[in-house]
């Protein structure tokens, strides 16, 4: 497969599958704005809050079964069986950094936490329990912490909630603050210092939402306004390195357009370019991820 020029190294970011059960896989080069590019297939169609998380070699992806595929980012290509979930992840997410990868909650809604560490392929572990029941959430980490935000009760009461992790060890996940906005598929990334959320859906109310809102990670607080999407949206991927984060996709309507922010800045974000399909509730990872 012949790589197009520019995107052969650095720091990419990679979706893979969404909304109709897609099997693509597909990634951008974070430090520049461009469409996507094609990487490979994943080993079976996927859709609906699979859950991604990643090192700066390997990424993973959860399923809306309950098992798990990598990818090596340097080698373009389909994705491989990594291992076995402790439970269906659809409508799930996932956190990282550098070494382990935590899979939170799914349809349920649940709690369950596990995880697996990124270099040694295997079936998930338990972690420990959200300290609260959800599905359609949003997660993010650094080196040391993940967070967990937003997602949905039932019945159909969206949440406000942001939770932490320590993700070098296992146990119980502890309260850090409230989004400004409660919300569901309020995907995140971030920063090693600051971690944003970007988009999501509105309930009771109802509608796509435009907000993005972020946190310092490394305290506990409520969340701060951070700027607008271009277009109101929820079901965007999201990932990031440690200076840019970009949001591709929506689910309703179902659309490729992906926008970035610069993490340290506050502002509204900027259009970065085209995804390969129009489609939401994939999964996002970078190998230049702020864990």
């Amino acid at each position: 497969k012949v790589v197009p020029a520019g995107l052969e190294v650095g720091q990419i970011g990679v979706n893979a599958g969404g909304d109709g059960d897609i099997d693509v896989i597909s990634f951008v080069n974070i430090d520049t704005t461009s469409n996507a590019q094609d990487f490979g297939d994943l080993s079976a169609a996927q859709s609906y809050g699979m859950g991604a998380g990643s090192s700066s070699t390997r990424g993973i992806f959860g399923s809306t079964n309950n098992d798990s595929d990598y990818i090596t980012f340097s080698t373009k290509g389909n994705s491989a069986f990594f291992g076995n979930l402790s439970a269906n992840r659809s409508q799930g997410d996932a956190l990282s950094n550098d070494t382990r990868l935590v899979f939170t909650v799914g349809n349920g809604p649940s709690n369950v936490l596990d995880y697996v560490t990124i270099a040694t392929i295997g079936n998930a572990t338990d972690f420990g329990d959200l300290n609260f029941s959800s599905r359609l959430i949003g997660s993010t980490a650094n080196s040391t912490r993940g967070i967990i935000s937003g997602g949905l009760s039932e019945p159909a009461t969206g949440l406000n909630h942001i939770s932490y992790i320590t993700i070098g060890s296992t146990g119980d996940a502890q309260d850090f603050g409230d989004l400004t906005v409660a919300r569901n598929r309020a995907y995140g990334s971030g920063s090693s210092t600051r971690g944003v959320f970007m988009g999501g859906y509105g309930t009771p109310s109802g509608g796509n939402l435009n907000v993005i809102d972020y946190i310092t990670i490394g305290s506990t607080g409520d969340a701060t306004d951070f700027g607008d999407l271009t277009v109101a949206r929820w079901g965007g991927q999201n990932t990031s390195n440690n200076i840019r984060q970009i949001n591709m996709g929506d689910s309703s309507p179902a659309s490729n357009t992906i926008d970035y922010v610069t993490i340290a800045s506050t502002g509204n974000a900027t259009d970065f370019g085209d995804m390969l399909n129009a489609v939401g509730h994939g999964a996002a990872c970078s190998n230049g991820h702020g864990g």
